[in-house]
């Protein structure tokens, strides 16, 4: 079948894409700063940029060295922290609703902690992050929303539930400007630190460039040509962290795109939280899978709806009878943080992490995704796990 749905998709007509004009900069982070409710925005290259230039500005105000994250996540954090000259202190995750298990996050937490790095993974709503700032208010809660544009706590949107936050633009993410990111805070003293961090910084993608990959990202929302170019698209995935991090600017075209998508967001989160929210309801009480929580009052705008099969064989099984079916899915983070990189942890610590890299499963729940997508997955998912 040549019809593949992507796991991740936005649609954006073409023409809007082709025809953009560059916009003010100063004016989109306003639009951020109003839809996240934070005050000041700082935009930038890339997510993992925002986290580097985050944790500078923190060893500015505190001499701290430490940063707790959860085992189970990008490895690009690691690169971020490293690079800033901090030690990653890893957190085990939890069964519940796939998110850093906090009360285990505050037994980490100790003299030398700088910063706890709370992640709203697959975009599902750390709340229990928010409460750990009352317990500790001498070290910075840092919210990575990368995952998470759109997802909402009662009529609030994440990002601004600690200290500081920050968003990715990349290409896979919930508003993709191709890439980019930006920084969130309602602190003065943190966003005075994160400027004279950011300094003068170079612009690393040129217009044409970016256009053109606006243009790429528009057409393979559409399946048909999904499935046809899926191969050749799978070279410009990012299979495993950057070395290092490019220290780049935004643009003004991405400022334009971001302006478009950002008065679509609510009707595309929406969307997105609507078909998670039916595929959990319907396979509630499935034995063999192991379904995230979603917390009350909580609004997730699901990047990829996650599961984890009990059994690796029958997630195997899924996968390629939806590939067949004309639906993608993936592994998010194949592996924990602590296999992929040499963190002073021994393999077989933080059990939850590794059990979900190797037995979780996302699927796409995105705003391209009909009734009758949701059907085939719901029906594959039963037939073979039972």
């Amino acid at each position: 079948m040549i019809k593949k749905l992507p796991i991740a998709a936005v649609p954006v007509d073409i023409k809007d894409a082709l025809s953009l004009k560059p916009a003010s900069q100063n004016k989109f982070a306003a639009e951020l700063s109003s839809y996240i409710g934070a005050k000041h925005v700082h935009l930038l290259d890339s997510g993992v940029l925002a986290l580097y230039e985050i944790l500078k500005a923190l060893k500015r105000l505190a001499a701290k060295n430490e940063v707790i994250l959860p085992a189970f996540t990008a490895g690009s954090l690691i690169v971020a922290i490293k690079k800033s000259g901090l030690r990653p202190v890893l957190c085990d995750v939890s069964m519940d609703d796939f998110n850093m298990d906090m009360p285990l996050a505050g037994q980490l937490v100790g003299k030398d902690t700088l910063a706890v790095l709370g992640i709203h993974m697959f975009g599902i709503v750390n709340t229990a992050f928010a409460r750990m700032k009352g317990a500790f208010p001498d070290v910075y809660m840092i919210e990575d929303c990368a995952q998470a544009m759109g997802s909402m706590v009662g009529s609030k949107s994440v990002g601004s539930m600690g200290d500081i936050s920050f968003f990715s633009f990349n290409k896979g993410k919930n508003m993709p400007l191709v890439k980019g990111g930006c920084i969130a805070t309602n602190n003065q003293a943190i966003s005075r630190a994160i400027e004279d961090e950011l300094g003068e910084i170079k612009m690393a993608s040129s217009q044409a460039s970016l256009r053109a990959k606006m243009a790429i990202l528009s057409l393979m929302a559409d399946p048909y040509l999904y499935g046809f170019f899926h191969g050749l698209l799978d070279t410009w995935r990012d299979k495993k962290p950057p070395a290092d991090i490019d220290v780049a600017g935004f643009t003004d075209l991405q400022a334009s795109f971001g302006s478009s998508l950002l008065k679509m967001m609510d009707k595309l989160s929406e969307k997105r939280y609507k078909n998670g929210m039916k595929i959990l309801k319907e396979l509630s009480g499935v034995g063999g899978i192991i379904l995230p929580r979603i917390d009350y009052d909580t609004r997730p705008a699901f990047n990829r709806l996650p599961i984890v099969f009990k059994d690796i064989e029958k997630r195997e099984t899924v996968r390629k009878a939806l590939w067949e079916s004309g639906i993608e899915t993936a592994a998010l983070y194949p592996e924990p943080l602590h296999h992929m990189f040499e963190l002073g942890y021994g393999k077989d610590e933080f059990p939850n992490a590794a059990y979900i890299a190797s037995h979780s499963w996302t699927f796409p729940a995105h705003s391209g995704v009909g009734d009758s997508d949701i059907d085939k997955m719901i029906e594959i998912i039963r037939s073979i796990v039972k």
